[in-house]
C-alpha cells in the first residue's frame, strides 16, 4: 500500500495547486498570506476588482498638521521648492493602513527661514507672512490608523492620547500665531498704506481633532484669543491732532489761553468791573485805578494725554490711539464655540458691528475730548492784580489768585486785599461780591477762542479721519473675495452631528455629507484674494473604509482535531477570530456538546466522527474553520463494525467530498463561459464563491502545507492558469473543462486525505 502520508501530501499539493488556479479565476491569489491583484478575466466582471491591500491604495489614512502649508506650494519660489517640501513633510504627521499606522510631528517653523513666496510678482519671505511663537513642545500633531476602518488625528495643543488639551486653551497656552496679510494685500493694491499700513490675524491656541470609524466621524476644534489687528496711520493722525507737540489741540488751546490774558477786549471789562471796589473807602480826591495785570495758565495738553494714551474699548473692537492699532476680537462677533461647520466669521452682520463700534468709539473720543477741554479750562490758573492810587499815593491793592473754577464758585481764599491805612475788609467784601462775575467774564473770553479750535480739530480734523478709516477697514473685511475667515472648516461637512460629551461642547459625532470621501476639519481657515493664499490652521484629515475587514475577509485560528472515548468530556475549545467583535457560530457538534459564551464544551453521548464547522462573520464577510471530534467506543471503534461495505462507503465519501464538488463546479463554470452574458454573471459569481469555500475546506482539512507537485497535479494547475489568462471565452471554457476533468480523475486521492478509511496496513 502507498504510504498514507504521501497520499495526504499529494492531496495537500493538489489542493494548493487548485487554490492558486481557482484564485486566479476569482480575481485574487494567496501568495505569502497576502492577497494581491491579478489580471481581469472576461468570464467574470468581478475579476476586475482585486481585494488587494499591499498593491492598492490604503484603506485608512490620517493626517495632522498645525498649519497646512501645502496650499502655498504654487506660490513658493521654484528655487526653494525642494526645501519647502521637506518642511511640509517634517511638520506633518501621516499614517495609513496598511503601512505606517502611527506618526507624530512637532512644529518647527524656523525651517521656513530662507523660503520665499511670490505673490503678484513680488517676492515675500514666508516668515514675513507666518510666525508662530510658542514654548517648545507645546504644539504638535499626530495621526493613527489602527485598522482599515479606523483613523484619527489631531493638531495643535493636544494631549498624549491625541485629544485636545482644553485646559491649555483656556489658559492661553502661551501660543501666538500671527498671519501677516499686509504684504499680500499691499502687493495686490487692495489696501492703501495711507489708510491701512498693517493687517494681521493673531491666534492664541488653535487645535483640531477627528476620528473616523467607518462612516461615523467625531470632530472637535478649539480656539483661543482670535484677533484681527489693523494698524492705520489715520489713527496715529488722531493722536497727532489731539496732543501733537507742535500743532496739537492741547498745545493750541494752552497757547490761546495764554494769549487771551493780554487781550484788551478782556482787560478793559475787568478794569471797569473791579475799579469801583475802591469807592467803598470814601476817600477825598480822584481815585486812579491802574491797568490790571492778568495771567492765565491752562494745561489742556496734560488733560488730553490720558485719553489719547489709553485704549478705547468696545465690545468687539478696541482702538489703541498710542500705537495706531485697531483690534477686532473675532470671538466677540458672535462666538467661536460650538459653531456649525464652515462658519464665516466676517459676515455682513459682523462687519456692520465692527463699523458701528469704530464710529461709536471715535465719536465717544470726541465727546471725551470736549469734556476734558471744558474741565481743563476750569482748572486754568488765574492771576489778577489791580491797584488804586489817590493823588499818586497807593490807596489799595487787590490780588486774585486761584483757578477759574474757584472764581466762579466765589472762593474767598482766592482774594487778598491790602489797604494802606484803610479798612481792607470793605474792599475785600466788595471784591468777593464781584468774584463770580469776574470768573464768568474770563470763562466767556476763553470759550470765545477755544471753541473754534475744538470745532475745527474735532469736527473737521478727527471726523474727517474716521470716515476713510471705517470705509477702508470695512472694505477689506466686508469683501470675502479679499479676506475670508472660516471657523470649524469642513470641506466635506458633518450632517446631523450631535454633541455626546457636554464637557467638550465643540465635539460632535455624526455622518458626513459624502461618505466615499475623506473628512477634513480645520480649527480656522484663512483665505486671501480668492485663494491666492489659503491657510488652514490646525488641520486634520481622516479617511477609512467602512467595509474593511482583515485580509481574506476575516480569520479564525486553526482548531486541532480531538479523539476521545465515549463518556469523556472534550477538551474545551475557545474559537479565536479577527477582527475583534466578529460573530461566531458553530455547527455539527455531537449531542452533549454545546457552544455557549464563546466556548465549545461538553461530553458526547454517541460514538462517531463529527465534523464541526466554526463560522466567523463580520459584515458581509465570513470564514470557516473545521475540525473533527472522533468519539470512540470503549473498544476503540467509531461504530463501523465491518468492512463488507467499505468500498461502497469509500465511493460515497469520494462522491460527496469537496474535491468532487470542485470538479463539478469547474465544469459548470466552463459551461457558463460558452454562453457568458450579463444575466449569468450572478450565477458565475456564486460558483466562484462556492469554489472558494470548498477549496478552503480542503486546505483546512488537509492541515498540511506541502509544495511538492507531481506532474498530474501540475497539469491541473496549468489548465487553470490557461483558463484564467485566455481572453477567448471559448478557449477559457475548454481550459476549465480540462481542469475539472483532471480534478475528477484525482478524486480518489483527494477524498481519502482526511478520513480514517484511507488508512490501512
Amino acid at each position: 500500500m502507498e504510504d498514507p502520508l504521501k497520499i495526504k501530501n499529494s492531496a495537500s499539493a493538489l489542493n494548493r495547486s487548485m487554490r492558486i488556479g481557482i484564485a486566479t479565476i476569482t480575481s485574487t491569489a494567496l501568495l505569502g498570506g497576502v492577497l494581491v491583484a491579478v489580471p481581469a478575466h472576461p468570464l467574470l466582471s468581478m475579476t476586475a476588482v482585486a481585494n488587494a491591500q499591499e498593491a492598492s491604495a490604503p484603506f485608512a489614512t490620517a493626517t495632522g498638521q498645525v498649519i497646512d502649508l501645502k496650499l502655498l506650494e504654487d506660490s513658493v519660489d521654484p528655487a526653494v521648492s525642494a526645501a519647502f517640501l521637506n518642511v511640509l513633510e517634517a511638520i506633518r504627521a501621516e499614517a495609513q493602513f496598511p503601512g505606517d499606522t502611527a506618526d507624530s510631528a512637532d512644529i518647527d517653523l524656523t525651517a521656513l527661514e530662507g523660503i520665499d513666496t511670490i505673490v503678484s510678482g513680488i517676492k515675500i519671505p514666508l516668515t514675513d507672512i507666518l510666525s508662530i511663537d510658542s514654548n517648545a513642545g507645546v504644539l504638535g500633531a499626530n495621526a493613527s490608523t489602527p485598522a482599515g476602518n479606523k483613523a484619527s488625528g489631531a493638531a495643535g495643543v493636544v494631549n498624549e492620547d491625541g485629544s485636545i488639551d482644553l485646559g491649555a486653551h483656556q489658559d492661553g497656552s502661551a501660543v501666538d500665531t500671527t498671519l501677516d496679510l499686509s504684504n499680500i494685500l499691499g502687493s495686490a493694491d487692495v489696501i492703501s498704506e495711507d489708510v491701512i499700513s498693517a493687517l494681521s490675524l493673531r491666534i492664541g491656541a488653535a487645535s483640531a481633532s477627528a476620528s473616523r470609524t467607518g462612516d461615523q466621524v467625531t470632530s472637535e476644534y478649539a480656539l483661543s484669543n482670535v484677533d484681527l489687528q489693523v494698524k492705520s496711520p489715520l489713527v496715529a493722525d488722531v493722536t497727532e491732532l489731539l496732543i501733537g507737540e507742535e500743532n496739537g489741540l492741547g498745545v493750541s488751546i494752552d497757547t490761546a489761553v495764554t494769549q487771551v490774558a493780554g487781550d484788551d477786549s478782556l482787560l478793559n471789562p475787568l478794569t471797569g468791573l473791579l475799579g469801583g471796589v475802591f469807592d467803598v473807602l470814601n476817600v477825598l480826591g480822584v481815585i486812579d485805578v491802574e491797568e490790571p495785570t492778568l495771567a492765565l495758565d491752562s494745561n489742556i495738553q496734560e488733560a488730553l494725554v490720558p485719553l489719547v494714551g489709553g485704549t478705547l474699548q468696545g465690545n468687539a473692537v478696541s482702538i489703541d490711539l498710542s500705537t495706531g492699532t485697531v483690534n477686532v476680537n473675532l470671538e466677540a462677533l458672535g462666538g467661536t464655540s460650538a459653531v456649525d461647520p464652515n462658519t464665516d466669521l466676517l459676515t455682513d452682520v459682523a462687519v456692520q458691528q465692527i463699523e458701528g463700534e469704530i464710529q461709536t468709539l471715535l465719536n465717544q473720543l470726541l465727546t471725551d475730548v470736549r469734556a476734558a477741554v471744558d474741565e481743563g479750562l476750569l482748572e486754568t490758573h488765574v492771576t489778577l492784580g489791580l491797584g488804586a492810587k489817590v493823588l499818586g499815593v497807593d490807596l489799595a491793592q487787590v490780588d486774585i489768585d486761584g483757578t477759574l473754577n474757584q472764581l466762579l464758585d466765589g472762593d474767598a481764599t482766592t482774594v487778598s486785599v491790602e489797604a494802606f491805612g484803610r479798612n481792607a475788609s470793605l474792599v475785600t467784601n466788595a471784591v468777593l461780591a464781584l468774584l463770580g462775575t469776574v470768573g464768568t467774564t474770563l470763562e466767556t473770553a476763553l470759550n470765545k477762542v477755544v471753541d473754534p479750535l475744538i470745532n475745527n480739530t474735532l469736527d473737521e480734523g478727527v471726523s474727517g479721519i474716521i470716515a476713510p478709516l471705517v470705509q477702508g477697514l470695512t472694505g477689506v473685511l466686508g469683501d470675502p473675495g479679499i479676506l475670508r475667515i472660516t471657523l470649524n472648516d469642513q470641506p466635506n461637512p458633518q450632517v446631523g452631528a450631535v454633541n455626546t460629551i457636554p464637557a467638550r461642547p465643540n465635539s460632535k459625532t455624526g455622518a458626513i455629507t459624502t461618505p466615499a470621501d475623506a473628512f477634513t476639519v480645520s480649527a480656522i481657515r484663512v483665505n486671501v484674494l480668492n485663494g491666492l493664499v489659503d491657510l488652514p490652521i490646525s488641520r486634520v484629515t481622516v479617511d477609512a473604509d467602512k467595509d474593511w475587514a482583515p485580509v481574506g475577509g476575516i480569520a479564525i485560528d486553526a482548531i486541532d482535531d480531538q479523539t476521545i472515548t465515549i463518556g469523556d468530556a472534550i477538551d474545551n475549545v475557545i474559537p479565536v477570530s479577527a477582527p475583534e467583535g466578529s460573530e461566531v457560530t458553530v455547527d455539527g457538534l455531537p449531542d452533549g456538546v454545546t457552544y455557549e459564551d464563546g466556548e465549545i464544551s461538553g461530553t458526547p453521548t454517541e460514538v462517531g466522527e463529527y465534523e464541526v464547522t466554526v463560522t466567523a462573520t463580520n459584515g458581509n464577510n465570513s470564514v470557516t474553520e473545521t475540525f473533527i471530534i472522533t468519539v470512540l467506543d470503549i473498544d476503540g471503534g467509531t461504530g463501523n463494525n465491518g468492512s463488507a461495505n467499505g468500498s461502497t462507503d469509500f465511493l460515497q465519501q469520494c462522491l460527496s467530498s469537496p474535491a468532487a464538488g470542485i470538479a463539478a463546479l469547474l465544469i459548470a463554470l466552463g459551461a457558463l463561459g460558452q454562453v457568458a452574458g450579463p444575466a449569468l454573471e450572478p450565477i458565475a459569481r456564486s460558483i466562484n464563491v462556492e469554489i472558494e469555500r470548498q477549496t478552503r475546506h480542503i486546505i483546512d482539512t488537509a492541515g498540511i502545507r506541502q509544495p511538492n507537485q507531481p506532474e498530474w497535479l501540475q497539469s491541473i494547475n496549468r489548465s487553470l492558469a490557461d483558463a484564467a489568462n485566455n481572453v477567448n471565452p471559448n478557449l477559457a471554457s475548454q481550459g476549465l473543462y480540462a481542469a475539472g476533468a483532471l480534478a475528477l480523475i484525482s478524486i480518489p486521492v483527494l477524498c481519502g486525505m482526511g478520513g480514517s478509511s484511507s488508512s490501512s496496513s
